[in-house]
């Protein structure tokens, strides 16, 4: 069966067979509102029963198999204006239900009766989603919450700034909704990830054109968003990289799929089906410039580094010519680095088969000597690129042994030095195994660490075997 609600001066709910299209039955909604009336929302179907809200925030309970109308529940609304309606959840035997005026119900499946209610003094702005023992909604004022079911309590509340519309979706893993400082489900500002716990927003993705889609569209580790400007775009959950790009004609309403094929509506009524890979394919100048980008950036690097040592035997390590010139540097690395974050935005890694080995070993140096917050943040994915032949695996070494120290952990690599205060040499940073140090090295392509030490004047002595228990 499949169910679907209209609008207009008058609005019908219908039931088809889903594999004729027949009409099994169909249930006028005649309430309206500013000459408008019908369904608001999507049919939700559950057991029994089939919800929608009809226009003047009027929540109906009919039976699912003859259109019959059990009951009805009103939110309270009195306005004269036309407001677009939030839809409903349905979680065992209760369905939740979002009102204009900014309450909340939890109301009893089969009679309507009211079980608890929880006013949050702002407009439900995005359709109710129920996860395990949770509803997940987000309001006009710019809040998104995690409500438990049984009692209406606030479990979580995260303060996104912009307002959440559409209807969110949760990966298990993630929460993703969109963002319009308009308020309304359509032309959306942005598609934001969420932390599951409501702590902090994970990553947000723009279209200048505005999301045209009420709901993302996930697919394996991606999520794909639909504009108005006619693109479908792919991108990777756990980051927010852009993956692919799919462009059409006319506005994206609609996206659905079924093993690897996508099916994509658009308003000009298009419908267009996509096999996995059909991509749009960047222009090979655009990768040419991308690339001298980044070997440009690996020279601004390296630009005040390279002259470090001779300034400090000159004035010493103390200077503020040796203050002035890392100050000068410091300020360059952010620069590159914001650079290299819109790069990874949209391109992803940029791996050796992109953008060359030069280029990539350039961003590489720009995430390495970031401060440890964005480190940590792209380690995970530079791990997953170097399974791809992507990065080499002693220059990711590196980079974890450098985060592994500013944990004040013991690093695995023995690439990462310290400096004795007193003496003004470099030593060694605690070594985790170190009977088995260079077995790891050479198992990511490094040299053996006394070859290694030699470069910065170090004598390496390798740590006495315990002897054998008898």
């Amino acid at each position: 069966m499949i169910l679907i609600g209209t609008d207009g001066g008058t609005g019908h709910v219908y039931a088809f067979e889903k594999e004729t299209g027949k009409v099994i039955w169909k249930h006028a909604v005649t309430r309206t509102l500013a000459g408008n009336g019908g369904a608001t929302t999507d049919v939700l179907g559950s057991d029994a029963n089939a919800y929608v809200v009809a226009i003047g925030d009027e929540l109906l309970c009919l039976d699912i198999r003859t259109g019959r109308l059990n009951w009805t529940f009103q939110s309270g609304f009195t306005g004269n204006q036309f407001m677009w309606s939030r839809g409903p959840a349905v979680s065992g035997d209760r369905v939740f239900f979002g009102g204009i005026t900014g309450v909340l119900y939890a109301l009893d499946a089969k009679s309507g009766r009211e079980i608890w209610k929880r006013d949050f003094g702002s407009r439900i702005s995005t359709h109710l989603m129920a996860s395990g023992e949770h509803l997940y909604m987000g309001t006009a004022d710019g809040h998104f919450y995690k409500v438990n079911q049984k009692t209406g309590d606030v479990v979580s509340d995260l303060l996104v700034g912009v307002t959440p519309v559409g209807v969110p979706f949760s990966t298990g893993d993630a929460l993703l909704v969109y963002l319009n400082s308009r308020g309304g489900d359509g032309g959306a500002e942005a598609l934001a990830c969420l932390d599951p716990t409501l702590k902090t927003v994970r990553w947000s993705q723009k279209s200048a054109s505005g999301w045209s889609l009420t709901r993302p569209y996930v697919w394996r580790d991606r999520v794909l968003a639909g504009n108005e400007s006619g693109e479908v775009i792919a991108f990777r959950i756990t980051d927010g990289t852009r993956q692919e790009t799919y462009s059409l004609k006319g506005t994206i309403r609609s996206i659905g799929g079924v093993d690897d094929t996508f099916y994509i509506g658009t308003l000009n009524g298009t419908i267009y089906a996509l096999a996995v890979g059909q991509v749009k394919k960047r222009d090979p100048g655009e990768i040419r410039n991308l690339r001298t980008e980044l070997e440009n950036m690996m020279e601004e690097d390296q630009r005040f580094r390279t002259r470090v040592e001779d300034v400090e035997k000159k004035y010493g390590p103390n200077s503020k010519e040796l203050e002035a010139l890392w100050k000068e540097q410091t300020d360059l690395d952010k620069r590159l680095l914001r650079r290299v974050e819109e790069i990874i935005k949209e391109y992803g890694w940029p791996g050796k088969s992109l953008v060359g080995p030069n280029a990539s070993l350039a961003a590489f140096l720009v995430i390495q000597h970031a401060d440890y917050e964005y480190q940590k943040k792209y380690f995970p994915l530079m791990n997953e690129a170097m399974k791809k032949g992507e990065i080499e695996p002693r220059h990711l070494a590196l980079l974890e042994d450098r985060i592994l120290m500013r944990e004040g952990k013991k690093q695995i690599y023995g690439s990462q030095l310290k400096r004795d205060e007193a003496t003004g040499k470099y030593e060694l940073w605690p070594i985790e195994d170190e009977e088995n140090l260079d077995k790891r090295r050479a198992s990511v392509g490094l040299e053996p660490i006394a070859e290694y030490l030699k470069n910065f004047g170090i004598t390496y002595i390798a740590p006495r075997k315990a002897p054998n228990k008898k």
